[in-house]
């Protein structure tokens, strides 16, 4: 079993903790506790007053639909397991808003349609850096998986530009970083199997 930071910034910060076996039953957890139900099929379920009953196929997706799309930050950190062995140790509460904004700056200015109907964006940190989606907003907040209209990594060498990139929910989930997203100097990490499992690489 792993301990997971949940951070939740809607104008007001709030802290989760989450003990699951890994971060997919981590985010089920969170959203049977906030704001979903259990179908009988095992799908999450978001029921509102007077609007459609939304079924979500995927906890990422109801994740970034009720989440990430409508609120200020929404991210999660698995605590090292290093972390329990000291009086103090390092936790990650939130991404820099700042570099943020300058990933989603660099992603817009290559994105096609960034200058048609407004856009709004949200960041996940995956393997290889962040990853910026756009979406197009709806009015009450909650969107759908087809709002969703592109993904774009940052690709380092040479200077940092949009990559697009493209695949499915469990994609994602496989390559989601929960540790420690990024260092200063520009994230990057490389698998070990001797470590436990991420290594962050010397800057």
């Amino acid at each position: 079993m792993k301990h997971f930071i949940i951070h939740r910034d809607s104008g007001v910060p709030d802290g989760y903790m989450a003990f699951a076996p890994c971060a997919k039953d981590a985010m089920r957890a969170y959203a049977l506790k906030t704001f979903a139900t259990e179908g009988s099929d095992g799908r999450l379920i978001l029921d509102q007053p007077n609007k459609p009953r939304i079924s979500f196929s995927h906890e990422l997706e109801a994740i970034e639909c009720c989440e990430k799309s409508c609120t200020k930050e929404w991210s999660m950190q698995e605590v090292r397991p290093t972390g329990w062995r000291y009086n103090v140790e390092d936790a990650f509460t939130g991404y820099n808003p700042w570099d943020i904004q300058e990933y989603v700056d660099i992603c817009r200015a290559t994105f096609p349609d960034a200058t048609a109907a407004p856009l709004r964006s949200f960041a996940w940190y995956i393997y290889t850096g962040p990853l910026i989606t756009f979406f197009r907003p709806r009015r009450g907040g909650i969107i759908r998986p087809s709002d969703i209209v592109g993904r774009y990594t940052i690709d380092w060498p040479g200077g940092p530009r949009a990559v697009p990139w493209t695949g499915d929910y469990d994609k994602l989930l496989s390559e989601l970083n929960t540790y420690h997203p990024y260092d200063r100097a520009g994230p990057r990490w490389r698998t070990d199997e001797n470590a436990a499992p991420l290594v962050e690489l010397e800057i």
